[in-house]
């Protein structure tokens, strides 16, 4: 299911939970409504907020983070492309062919991680890997008769593992942290948070209004949470603008 929808349910059940506690409260018998069931009932969810609101906090800063080193790891997995094909490109003609099957292997990377029309992405795709490998038995077979041609060759080797640390970082990084069940308890916090808050106050459009925008607010920040989550899908992916960049490089 995507962010959006996602966020979209959650809403829908935080402003549901604190109409329907705002809507109840009047009805219920006056001993459920007395000021000590209150002052409890503010007790109880004031340490389900205290919770919740550190859980967010940490759930935050671990997503973005994660987020973060992701796209990291494409500027340096472009970076080290870029490198590997300037040294290929100063060894000569003979590596001609190595630097053909890398330029194949990068627009390959591409397609796979940012497809078009909708297409899955496929971040362990066995072609796009033995794209790579050809790249590396072609390098492998460049003679290296000269000092100069050993120490490009060397040179070469080395950027070419760069290249399968940053691939293989790039695809072990790539799946979602959340857990169905960790996100199913942080937004039955939620939900009895909000409750509550509509058991509290009084039937009125102030609080129907702030409920409202309170509401979206935390469906707002799940939306976030998700998203980065999912670091190569929806509205907040990591860009292909380095690996783009690299290609234009590589053609010239």
């Amino acid at each position: 299911m995507s962010g959006a929808a996602l966020g979209l349910g959650i809403f829908a059940l935080l402003f549901g939970a604190a109409m329907a506690a705002l809507t109840l409260h009047p009805r219920l018998p006056e001993r459920q409504r007395d000021q000590r069931t209150e002052d409890i009932v503010r007790l109880a969810v004031g340490m389900i907020v205290v919770m919740t609101s550190l859980l967010l906090g940490i759930l935050t800063g671990s997503v973005k983070a994660s987020f973060d080193a992701m796209d990291g790891s494409v500027r340096r997995l472009a970076s080290e492309v870029v490198l590997l094909d300037r040294a290929l490109h100063l060894y000569g003609p003979p590596a001609a062919e190595a630097r053909a099957l890398l330029r194949r292997y990068a627009e390959a990377t591409r397609e796979d991680t940012w497809p078009q029309g909708g297409a899955p992405i496929r971040l362990e795709n066995h072609a796009t890997g033995e794209l790579l490998n050809e790249v590396e038995r072609a390098v492998l077979a460049l003679p290296a008769a000269e000092e100069a041609q050993r120490a490009l060759k060397r040179g070469a080797l080395r950027r070419l593992r760069g290249v399968e640390q940053q691939r293989w970082t790039i695809i072990e990084g790539s799946g979602a942290t959340l857990s169905a069940p960790f996100l199913a308890i942080l937004v039955g916090w939620l939900t009895l948070i909000f409750a509550s808050f509509g058991y509290n106050a009084p039937p009125n459009r102030t609080v129907v209004v702030t409920l409202l925008l309170c509401t979206a607010s935390i469906a707002a920040a799940m939306f976030l949470i998700i998203e980065l989550d999912r670091p190569f899908r929806g509205l907040l992916a990591v860009s292909d603008e380095p690996l783009r960049r690299a290609l234009e490089h590589m053609r010239r």
